[in-house]
């Protein structure tokens, strides 16, 4: 019995040990910058638990943790008005990332959570 307690014990250290550890520890500074000189809005993001000032960070950090990555979150892209009213999203942090968007309504189409603040 005590053999298949310690195969057990450690086929669990195995999983958790193979789980990337990046995962799990994110700490980011969102911003997004609007118009020209350029109004902005900040949030924190913490991955490791969930939290910080961001209002929906458990979506965000399993957005980012799906994706692997925020350059590589890909939302599910909506319709939004052909209107150019440029927006840059920013993260520091765990991350670094920087994109141009046409308008609010894509940043959130192309990213989801990760920026919706």
């Amino acid at each position: 019995m005590t053999r298949l307690a310690l195969a057990v014990v450690c086929a669990a250290a195995a999983v958790l040990l193979a789980a990337p550890a990046h995962a799990a520890d994110q700490d980011y500074t969102l911003r997004v910058v609007e118009g020209d000189p350029g109004e902005s809005r900040v949030a924190t993001l913490s991955c490791g638990p969930a939290g910080g000032s961001h209002p929906d960070a458990a979506a965000a950090c399993a957005q980012i943790r799906e994706a692997g990555s925020i350059e590589e979150v890909k939302a599910d892209p909506g319709p939004c008005p052909m209107v150019y009213r440029p927006v840059t999203a920013i993260a520091e942090g765990s991350e670094s990332y920087g994109k141009e968007f046409p308008n609010s309504c894509v940043l959130t189409s192309e990213k989801g959570a990760v920026f919706a603040f």
